[in-house]
């Protein structure tokens, strides 16, 4: 089971619809951590106008299909890819 929580913001002064998904922008391979967190990625979310949200994102990862074996892990700093009309911003 993978967990995530992160708080977002929406700006704007109209309800946006996002696809969220996790990247590692210093290696073009993404590693196992990475991969389990986007099981079930790009995650859709709705922040309506000017709405602070926290989000939490919840997968469930069949560790069989995974390279190398893994009991258990944490990640404290990642990316994430937002996508919207077209757009995609990098954090």
């Amino acid at each position: 089971m993978a967990e995530c929580n992160l708080m977002l913001t929406n700006h704007s002064n109209s309800d946006v619809e996002l696809l969220l998904s996790f990247i590692d922008k210093y290696n073009d391979e993404e590693h196992d951590m990475i991969k389990i967190v986007n099981n079930g990625a790009p995650y859709n979310l709705k922040l309506h106008k000017n709405e602070s949200n926290h989000v939490e994102i919840y997968s469930t990862i069949d560790a069989s299909r995974l390279e190398e074996a893994m009991d258990t892990g944490n990640m404290t700093m990642f990316n994430i890819k937002i996508e919207s009309d077209g757009k995609e911003r990098k954090l």
